[in-house]
């Protein structure tokens, strides 16, 4: 939702070793930013163990999802600002891409 991933690290090895432990963090400023319901949603997602994982089913029935599904325009300005903070993370990890 931010365009940022939860996985950070310095290189690709630290990266896909949080990854592979399922250690994440929120430290971004526009996660900062995130509704306290988001970040419990998002905390379900990415949960390691798959049998305690959210079901699709069941994060599409999400409290927090269907509340925003009905405000108008609110989704438009996530994806806007999301697409472009994940430019510029892509641009900072592979830049000879662009």
């Amino acid at each position: 939702m931010s365009g940022y991933p939860p996985f950070m690290g310095s290189n690709n090895n630290t990266i896909l070793s949080k990854i592979a432990h399922g250690k994440f963090s929120f430290k971004s400023v526009e996660w900062k930013l995130a509704p306290l319901e988001l970040m419990v949603l998002i905390r379900k997602m990415l949960t390691y163990d798959t049998e305690e994982r959210i079901s699709l089913k069941d994060c599409l029935r999400d409290p927090w999802l269907l509340q925003c599904s009905k405000q108008r325009g609110y989704g438009y300005y996530i994806a806007v600002d999301c697409f472009n903070n994940l430019r510029v993370f892509a641009v900072s990890r592979a830049p000879s891409l662009f």
